[in-house]
């Protein structure tokens, strides 16, 4: 019942907005803005008219519930070591780079990191863990506790582009995604017993991802995304080089003691160009 007066809160607004912009004829961008509107509009009706409007709420809950349960995860020690160490946080944050620091307060937890350096972090490893963790789970339990509404969700898929639309990011930060290349940063986790089991998890949840998608569109990934395949398989080469010499100076970098600045120094600015470069190779910060 709360998510439908939500529902026909926004339907409310949508509506007072479209009347806004009809009285507004004359601005140049009034028509595109218009229409968007309008799609918006048509989709939260098409989702409010459904047979069974439950569907997206109860994906909703669960992706919920695992967003919250990993981000917990994240939280605790040994899973927030291995973003420290197996991501090339520690050189975003001295890039100067953005309008504020990577951190609100300067603490090194989880809740004082800004979403921006932690997605970005994990782009540059290969993981963009942001962009899928947690989908494949949700997409399996609905599959096996609710066969019917899973039914409905692969129609749907196809059909309103809110979800079509979410489900084609998730591809792509999936193709954008690259195991052998995770597996090369996690081995800058210094310790085997928390390295293993969270690479475990990642590995299993990111098939589990996979297969649920290509359930879900009847094909491969590379075929429903293929401008991206084959953009990334022309450049992973030489991505696989940066990557490395990125994982080799990082390495380097943190074996050396603090009081050896100089050093430091020379080091960070190389490593800093590696996060440019691989920037610019995957075109994207995550």
């Amino acid at each position: 019942e709360e998510q439908g007066d939500s529902y026909i809160g926004v339907l409310a607004a949508l509506q007072r907005l479209e009347g806004e912009l009809e009285r507004l004829k004359d601005i140049e961008e009034a028509p595109g803005l218009r229409r968007r509107v309008a799609d918006v509009h048509t989709n939260l009706k098409f989702l409010m008219e459904a047979n069974d409007p439950n569907t997206v709420f109860w994906i909703e809950r669960r992706a919920t519930g695992g967003v919250r349960a990993a981000a917990r995860g994240a939280g605790t020690p040994p899973a927030f070591n291995t973003h420290l160490q197996a991501t090339p946080i520690d050189v975003i944050e001295q890039g100067k780079i953005g309008s504020r620091p990577a951190r609100r307060t300067g603490q090194r937890t989880l809740g004082d990191l800004r979403a921006i350096p932690w997605v970005f972090s994990w782009s540059q490893a290969r993981f963009f863990l942001s962009g899928w963790y947690g989908v494949g789970s949700s997409l399996a339990w609905l599959a096996e506790q609710h066969p019917e509404q899973f039914a409905q969700l692969k129609q749907a898929a196809f059909e309103w582009y809110p979800l079509k639309y979410l489900l084609t990011n998730v591809s792509t930060s999936m193709l954008s995604a690259d195991l052998a290349t995770m597996q090369a940063y996690s081995q800058l986790v210094e310790e085997p017993s928390v390295r293993q089991p969270i690479m475990a998890a990642i590995e299993a949840e990111f098939k589990q991802t996979q297969q649920q998608l290509e359930l879900i569109f009847g094909g491969s990934l590379a075929e429903r995304r293929p401008r991206i395949y084959r953009m990334l398989q022309g450049r992973q080469s030489r991505l696989s080089q940066l990557h490395q010499q990125q994982i080799n100076l990082l390495h380097t970098w943190r074996s050396l003691p603090n009081e050896q600045i100089p050093e430091r120094e020379q080091l960070l600015t190389q490593l800093l160009l590696t996060v440019n470069a691989i920037a610019s190779g995957l075109r994207t910060t995550g």
